[in-house]
């Protein structure tokens, strides 16, 4: 007889119930059955925006300095897929990365860099 994958209480063998949602409520897609989004972490408009614009800031310093990200990488310590990350914007980085990153491009710090970033130099 073939292994029957609902369990004695209705639930299917990786947790979820009959309608595809787990025990926590929220649904295969990352939605709660009430609609709203279960997006974790995301940032809102602006913030993707700021996190753009740091990414496009240290693009635009490597490309000035005709340096690579792997570069940058060995001055900050900081590893190349987190770098790329950064330049793509796809990354909420720590605050402490991002001054590694910003000594590894020659700012005094992270500070004289998001200076830089909202204009202010």
């Amino acid at each position: 007889m073939p292994d029957n994958p609902v369990k004695k209480n209705g639930s299917h063998k990786n947790g979820s119930g009959k309608n595809g949602s787990s025990k926590n409520g929220s649904t295969k897609n990352g939605s709660h059955k009430n609609g709203k989004s279960e997006s974790k972490g995301a940032a809102g408009r602006s913030e993707q925006i700021l996190l753009k614009q740091i990414g496009l800031l240290v693009h635009k310093c490597l490309f000035e300095k005709e340096k690579p990200v792997e570069w940058l990488s060995f001055k900050s310590g900081v590893a190349r897929s987190s770098i790329r990350e950064i330049i793509a914007g796809r990354s909420n980085t720590r605050i402490l990365t991002l001054n590694s990153i910003a000594r590894g491009l020659g700012f005094d710090d992270v500070i004289a860099m998001l200076e830089k970033v909202r204009g202010k130099n």
